[in-house]
C-alpha cells in the first residue's frame, strides 16, 4: 500500500519524493533554528535528558516543544522517542512506565502522541488519543490543533487525500492568525505542503 501511494504522489505531484506525507514533510522546526535545543534534536534525531526534561517542562512555550519534536524527525525503520520520554516521566512520577499515562499533563499527553506519531509514521493512529486528550484540555493552543491535524492527516493518507486536507483546514479555520501561538514563519512551512491536498476534495 504505500509502494502505492508513493507512485501516485510521484505521478500526481512532479518533484515530489518518495517519503512525502504530511508528517514527513512539514518541517515548521526550521523556522525555531534559533533554539539549541531544536538544533540538538535535528542533529542528534534521539531524545537525551536534557531534551526530555524540555519537553516536560511547563514554562517552555509548547510552540517550542512542538519544534523539538520535529526536529527530532522520522526514520523509515521507526524510532522510539515516545517510550525514551515515557521512561522519563515514569521516574519523574516515581511509578512504573506503563502506569505513567494517567499522570501526564496536557502538555506531556501533547508530547508523547506526537513522539508516537513521529516514531512510526506508518502507525499515526498510535498517537491521536494523546493527541485528542490533550486538545481538549488546550482548546486554545493553535500548535496544538495543527499537530493533531497532521497527525489526522497521516492516518487518513493511504485512504483519502481530502480527509488529510479536511483534517489540516478544520485546524485553520478555528483559528485566526493572531491567535496562533506558533511562529509566522513555521506557518508557510507547512501550508505549501497540505496546499497540494486542496485540490483533492474537487
Amino acid at each position: 500500500m504505500i509502494q502505492r501511494i508513493a507512485v501516485a504522489l510521484l505521478l500526481a505531484f512532479p518533484g515530489v519524493a518518495l517519503a512525502d506525507s504530511p508528517l514527513t514533510s512539514t518541517p515548521f522546526s526550521e523556522a525555531y533554528r534559533d533554539q539549541p535545543a531544536v538544533t540538538k534534536a535535528e542533529r542528534t534525531h534521539v531524545l537525551d535528558d536534557e531534551l526530555c526534561r524540555l519537553l516536560a517542562n511547563p514554562k517552555v512555550p509548547i510552540d517550542v516543544r512542538a519544534a523539538v519534536i520535529n526536529a527530532l524527525g522520522w526514520n523509515f525503520d521507526g524510532q522510539h522517542n515516545a517510550a525514551i520520554f515515557r521512561d522519563f516521566l515514569a521516574r519523574k512520577y516515581s511509578v512504573n512506565p506503563e502506569k505513567v499515562d494517567s499522570k501526564l499533563s496536557a502538555d506531556e499527553m501533547f508530547a508523547i502522541g506526537y513522539l508516537l506519531a513521529m516514531d512510526n509514521y506508518f502507525e499515526p493512529e498510535d498517537g491521536l488519543p494523546f493527541l485528542h486528550k490533550a486538545r481538549k484540555k488546550k482548546k486554545k493552543s493553535y500548535t496544538v490543533a495543527m499537530v493533531t491535524a497532521l497527525v489526522e492527516a497521516q492516518a487518513a493518507f493511504d485512504t483519502s487525500w481530502c480527509e488529510s486536507w479536511k483534517s489540516y483546514l478544520r485546524a485553520e479555520q478555528q483559528f485566526q492568525p493572531d491567535r496562533r501561538d506558533l511562529r509566522p514563519e513555521a506557518q508557510p512551512i507547512v501550508d505549501s505542503y497540505m496546499q497540494l491536498y486542496s485540490g483533492e476534495c474537487g
